[in-house]
Protein backbone atom coordinates (compact mmCIF):
# COMPACT_ATOMS: atom_id res chain seq x y z
CA UNK A 1 0.00 0.00 0.00
CA UNK A 2 1.57 3.43 -0.88
CA UNK A 3 1.86 5.87 1.84
CA UNK A 4 -0.94 9.07 1.23
CA UNK A 5 0.34 11.83 -0.30
CA UNK A 6 -2.98 14.11 0.00
CA UNK A 7 -6.30 13.89 1.69
CA UNK A 8 -8.39 16.46 3.57
CA UNK A 9 -11.86 16.94 4.53
CA UNK A 10 -12.67 17.22 0.78
CA UNK A 11 -11.40 13.70 -0.26
CA UNK A 12 -13.26 12.16 2.47
CA UNK A 13 -16.58 12.91 4.00
CA UNK A 14 -19.33 11.04 5.73
CA UNK A 15 -22.48 11.34 6.32
CA UNK A 16 -25.89 10.33 6.85
CA UNK A 17 -27.17 7.87 4.66
CA UNK A 18 -28.53 7.40 1.97
CA UNK A 19 -27.90 11.61 1.38
CA UNK A 20 -28.12 13.11 4.67
CA UNK A 21 -26.00 16.18 6.05
CA UNK A 22 -22.75 15.81 6.01
CA UNK A 23 -20.30 14.74 9.57
CA UNK A 24 -17.50 17.60 10.50
CA UNK A 25 -14.84 16.33 12.00
CA UNK A 26 -11.07 15.95 11.55
CA UNK A 27 -8.89 13.04 10.81
CA UNK A 28 -5.00 12.23 11.43
CA UNK A 29 -2.63 9.57 9.43
CA UNK A 30 -0.72 7.04 11.44
CA UNK A 31 3.36 8.56 10.83
CA UNK A 32 5.07 8.35 9.59
CA UNK A 33 3.68 5.58 6.82
CA UNK A 34 0.44 7.87 6.25
CA UNK A 35 -1.52 4.14 5.70
CA UNK A 36 -4.41 4.55 8.29
CA UNK A 37 -6.56 7.49 8.35
CA UNK A 38 -8.60 8.28 11.75
CA UNK A 39 -11.99 10.36 11.52
CA UNK A 40 -12.76 11.97 14.41
CA UNK A 41 -16.35 13.65 14.04
CA UNK A 42 -16.81 16.67 16.11
CA UNK A 43 -19.51 14.95 18.27
CA UNK A 44 -20.99 11.57 18.75
CA UNK A 45 -22.63 9.89 16.05
CA UNK A 46 -26.33 9.52 16.38
CA UNK A 47 -27.58 5.42 17.56
CA UNK A 48 -29.31 3.08 15.17
CA UNK A 49 -28.31 5.36 12.47
CA UNK A 50 -26.79 4.62 9.19
CA UNK A 51 -23.99 6.32 7.73
CA UNK A 52 -22.02 6.65 4.55
CA UNK A 53 -18.28 7.14 4.43
CA UNK A 54 -17.11 8.82 1.10
CA UNK A 55 -13.31 8.58 -0.42
CA UNK A 56 -13.51 10.76 -3.30
CA UNK A 57 -11.09 10.87 -6.32
CA UNK A 58 -9.12 14.05 -5.40
CA UNK A 59 -7.45 11.37 -2.85
CA UNK A 60 -4.18 10.52 -4.33
CA UNK A 61 -1.32 8.14 -3.08
CA UNK A 62 2.82 9.09 -2.52
CA UNK A 63 4.33 7.40 -5.59
CA UNK A 64 5.77 9.32 -8.33
CA UNK A 65 3.03 11.22 -10.20
CA UNK A 66 0.76 10.76 -7.44
CA UNK A 67 -1.99 8.25 -8.44
CA UNK A 68 -5.75 9.12 -8.39
CA UNK A 69 -8.20 6.76 -7.16
CA UNK A 70 -9.89 5.51 -10.36
CA UNK A 71 -13.46 6.21 -8.89
CA UNK A 72 -15.19 6.91 -5.69
CA UNK A 73 -15.31 4.68 -2.80
CA UNK A 74 -17.98 4.44 -0.31
CA UNK A 75 -19.58 2.11 2.21
CA UNK A 76 -21.79 2.55 4.99
CA UNK A 77 -22.15 1.32 8.34
CA UNK A 78 -24.65 1.00 11.25
CA UNK A 79 -24.12 2.87 14.67
CA UNK A 80 -25.29 0.45 17.40
CA UNK A 81 -28.18 1.42 20.18
CA UNK A 82 -26.28 3.05 22.57
CA UNK A 83 -23.54 5.27 22.91
CA UNK A 84 -19.76 4.19 23.36
CA UNK A 85 -18.79 4.70 27.37
CA UNK A 86 -15.07 4.89 26.18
Amino acid sequence: MNAVATGSLSSFGLRVAPAGPWVSGMFSWNAPLDTLMTFMPASQLQPSTEYQAVVNTSARDDSTPGNRLASQVTWTFTTGVAGDTQ
